[in-house]
């Protein structure tokens, strides 16, 4: 699977998801895309450089910029309950 670029308009919304692992806390960035798709953009150990991405990603969704994820993070196919 190759990295994939998606244009910010595709972006309905970004999902944090907070958990526990190994008694550490984490924070995942979910894109959820239209289609009703879910990507996986990233998985975080610390909050100030999970912010810091999450802020960039609402900039770039605003200003309709192209979000490139790595091909070592693509996690499509996602469910979120509800």
């Amino acid at each position: 699977m190759e990295a994939m670029d998606i244009p910010g308009l595709d972006i309905i919304n970004l999902i944090t998801l907070f958990y526990y692992k190994n008694d550490h806390l984490r924070y995942q960035i979910i894109l959820h895309l239209t289609g009703e798709r879910n990507v996986l953009y990233g998985e975080y150990n610390n909050y100030k450089e999970y912010k810091v991405e999450f802020e960039n990603l609402q900039a770039q969704r605003k200003n309709n910029f192209k979000i490139q994820i790595p091909e070592n993070q693509l996690a499509v196919g996602i469910h979120i309950r509800n």
